[in-house]
This record gives C-alpha cells, structure tokens and sequence, in this order.
C-alpha cells in the first residue's frame, strides 16, 4: 500500500481543486428578481435563491451589472421528481435583436430518466449552434458547479469544472463571435413543454408542481461594464492573479476530459447533422477535432441503464454496455473483481450512472477522470488508494 499514497493524494488534491468554488456572493447585492411575483426568492441572508415555477407562472431573475468577458461561476439543483417539460435556464446574454447569448439550458425529463444539457451560442441574432449532453451524476440530488469562461480567443462550457464544450473564435474564417456586446446573466424556471421533453411528446404533469430550482455560490470573475466602459483594465492590474480566465485553454488532461465527455454523454452535435445542413456543415464545424455526434453505441439514460431485474439490494443485475454484470453492493472486494474482470472501459459509464435503492438509501457512484468509484472515496484515505490503483490499470 506505501505505494499508492502519492498518487492517491494527487487524486485528493485534484478532485478538491476541480469542484472547489468560490466564496459566495450576496445574491441581494448582485441579482434582481425580474418575475413571477413571489416564485423566486432569496433566502439565507442572500446566500440562497430559488425559483418556482407552477402552472399559472415560472420565474427568473438577472444580475445588476453587465460583463465583457469573464469566468461566472454558479451552483444549481435542478428540479427534482418528474420535471417533464420543465427548463431552467442559466445563460449571459446582451440585448436587442442582434443580440449575443451563450446558453446552458437544462431539460427537464421523467423521474428516472436523465436529464439533458442544452448548450448554444448566438453571436449577432443567430443561434443555430446547440449541442446537448447527459450528465455523468443525478443532477437534483446535489447542487452542481456550472460555468462559462469567455475570453477573447474561446467560449468553454464547464460542468464541476470537467469541459464538455468549446467554442472557439473562428474569425479568421468568417464566423461571427461574441466580443463587442456585454452581456448580463440571467436564469429562469418556465413551462416548455410543447418541445423541451421528448420534442414536446412528453407534457408537463401539473399535478407534480410547483416545481422548483436552487442557486447559490454565485462567483463572477469578469469584467464588468458601466458607463459604456469596460474595467477590465484596471482589473488587471489589482488582481492578477485572478486572470488566468482571460486566456483560458484546455490542457492535455482537458482535452481528455472533454474527449470523455463528446465521446460518451453528447445526444446531439449540430455539426453531425446534415439534414439540417444539407449545402455544408458551417463553417466552423469543418475546423472541429470533436467526436462528430458523439457515440452512438453507448447511450447513456435508460436503453443501457435500465436494470434487467431489481433484486433486492444486496445484487442488482443490469445490462451495462451490452454486456451483463452482477454486482454486489457494497462490498469493496467485489467492486474490485468488477474492474479486474471487466475492465474499466467497458464499465465506465455503468457505473457512473448505477444507483441501486432500498427505502430511502442510496448508493451513488461517481466518475471522475475516467474512473468510476462511490463518493465515499473523497473521504476514506485507504479508498483512494484503491482508486488510484484502478487509474494505473
């Protein structure tokens, strides 16, 4: 086991930097309630914020101060239950009808089913450009970092600081980026159920409302704009530090993360679709080293996921990527066997998503870096060891 303490500790250390936020702001000091009367709230001496929505109304709120460029940072739980037909929505976006906008949008789905993360990006009134993801983890159990970075050179969509979106300023080629028009930050909680779930098969079941979503550690790292004038400037010089955001790229393991990703939780990419596109994919699409359409072979959600038979909670037998697995829970020694007989590729996105419940107990695996591993490794010292020897396999 002397062995294994490095890397394990290197793992600790990675997995704290990567879901650390920052301090939380006073959402008082930085948000306006826009609408829905009473639906959103801010609670915990400005620490929390939630919105409401129900079948007369949603709600939505938007930051005082307007960013050119920046790193915002939010944590969220999604609505939980059946969210069939529900959106929330956490995007920056200028105003007037050339307007620019970079979205996360979350679609809300059946209980049991995953949701999906609707991304786009509009510079000068057009959009057009969405990709959508699964999730590697139950998005209303826990709340979850969700961030943009937006400099100059690139927009990334991050999600617990794991990339799973890039877009990159590709001026030099003709295609239009979001540089000159600041933007605010707004989110919103509305009934969309004429296409959100399912292309709008699946409608919202009001008997489920109100349904509601939850905020907190807001942290804008940006450039603010007031009075036609950017501060970024002097920003630069009082915290330099704190600018790494302004010419923020993905490093080889980012590029893995994000290759993880496309490869494995990606639903749709409007760069693979060419029905929509039938004269050429656009322009940027051409200069783009992501997987096409991501992989169709493993979907994640309920084709793979559903389990075979429930059992009781001392085994689950489930259909996991095509091949059959009887996993015992929780006993670490058969965990072990698991990846050793299967091998971690075939299993990753498995168990990433595998949740087996008796009464209220839940017993939740997490994937991090390509491993999967249950959530009480960050905490148990000889765990992490055995996770690290699972990342030398």
């Amino acid at each position: 086991m002397g062995n294994f303490w490095f890397p394990a500790m290197l793992l600790l250390s990675i997995f704290v930097a990567s879901f650390s936020v920052a301090s939380a702001s006073d959402f008082h000091q930085e948000f306006d309630l826009t609408w829905g009367d009473q639906r959103a709230q801010i609670l915990n001496g400005g620490e929390l914020l939630t919105l409401t929505l129900d079948k007369a109304s949603g709600s939505g709120f938007r930051s005082k101060r307007e960013y050119l460029f920046g790193r915002i940072d939010m944590q969220i739980k999604l609505v939980a239950g059946n969210s069939a037909g529900t959106v929330t929505a956490f995007y920056l976006s200028s105003e007037g009808p050339n307007h620019d906008e970079i979205d996360f949008e979350f679609l809300g789905n059946l209980s049991g089913d995953p949701y999906i993360v609707h991304t786009n990006v509009y510079c000068q009134g057009k959009g057009d450009r969405e990709q959508q993801f699964y999730l590697w983890f139950d998005p209303t159990k826990n709340f979850h970092t969700y961030s943009i970075v937006w400099n100059q050179q690139r927009i990334l969509f991050l999600v617990d600081n794991i990339p799973i979106r890039v877009f990159n300023n590709e001026e030099s080629i003709g295609v239009p980026f979001p540089k000159n028009q600041p933007m605010r930050i707004y989110s919103s909680l509305w009934d969309a159920d004429n296409w959100a779930t399912r292309g709008g098969l699946v409608k919202t079941d009001w008997s489920k409302a109100p349904f509601k979503a939850y905020y907190r550690n807001f942290n804008a790292n940006a450039c603010t704009w007031s009075n036609a004038e950017s501060n970024c400037a002097s920003q630069m010089l009082n915290s330099a530090g704190n600018n790494v955001w302004r010419t923020q790229a993905l490093d080889a393991s980012g590029r893995r993360r994000l290759r993880w990703v496309q490869r494995y939780f990606m639903v749709y990419n409007y760069c693979a679709d060419l029905k929509r596109f039938p004269q050429g994919r656009p322009r940027e699409c051409r200069h783009s080293r992501i997987t096409p359409a991501g992989n169709s072979s493993i979907v994640p959600g309920p084709n793979i996921m559903k389990p075979e038979t429930m059992g009781n909670f001392d085994s689950t037998e489930l259909q996991c990527a095509k091949t059959y697995i009887h996993l015992p829970v929780p006993g670490k020694r058969h965990r072990y066997m698991v990846f050793r007989t299967y091998g971690r590729k075939s299993i990753w996105y498995c168990l990433g998503n595998l949740k087996v419940q008796k009464q209220k107990l839940a017993y939740d695996y997490d994937i991090y870096q390509g491993i999967a591993y249950p959530r009480s490794f960050v905490v148990a010292t000889a765990e992490l060891a055995v996770a690290a020897f699972f990342l030398s396999l």
